[in-house]
């Protein structure tokens, strides 16, 4: 379900493989979590949204 992933996800995060979660803003796996608070929070911590506005607008 989407809370025990969204936990993966922060235990991840909390564990220090933040580089291993990178993508997470992009990766589709996760689609399913974008738009729950706690997964967008999350998101912001590894990749925080004006970050990821400007890397992908260079590209």
């Amino acid at each position: 379900d989407k809370e025990r992933a969204i936990d993966a996800l922060e235990r991840a995060y909390r564990e220090g493989a933040a580089n291993d979660i990178i993508t997470i803003r992009v990766d589709p796996m996760l689609e399913d979590l974008r738009g729950q608070p706690r997964f967008e929070a999350l998101a912001e911590k590894i990749v925080p949204a004006s970050q990821f506005r400007s890397a992908t607008a260079s590209k």
